[in-house]
């Protein structure tokens, strides 16, 4: 008896370091290709710091916009998985405000080249 509960517990270990890997790489490939991160990426290397912070703010004012007519579509009866987006979308506006702010503002940046330690 007690030893199926510890290949229980060793296969419920094994399970938890699969689903942590599986959410790690799911991350890895919404931070590089996820459309909102790619354009605060390209707006924090332009050259000209107050008109890519122009555009994030319209940007940020366009998902709001976006945002309030699909909460109207859902108060009038719209499928309930639109309130995710919803959410995404409400968490791109504040992603693209910060950012907006960050660059319009010259906050620094952290920028690694690939293989560089941080620190040094």
């Amino acid at each position: 008896m007690r030893q199926d509960l510890g290949r229980e517990a060793h296969m419920l270990v094994l399970l938890v370091v699969l689903v942590f890997i599986l959410v790690a790489m799911a991350h890895r490939c919404l931070a590089l290709y996820a459309p909102s991160n790619r354009l605060i990426r390209t707006a924090r290397w332009a050259r000209q710091r107050w008109l890519a912070a122009a555009g994030l703010i319209a940007g940020s004012c366009m998902t709001l916009l976006l945002m309030r007519g699909l909460t109207a579509a859902v108060s009038a009866g719209a499928p309930g998985w639109v309130n995710l987006v919803v959410v995404v979308l409400g968490w791109d506006a504040i992603k693209f405000t910060a950012a907006a702010v960050g660059i319009g503002f010259g906050f620094p940046q952290r920028r690694r080249q690939c293989g560089q330690e941080s620190g040094v």
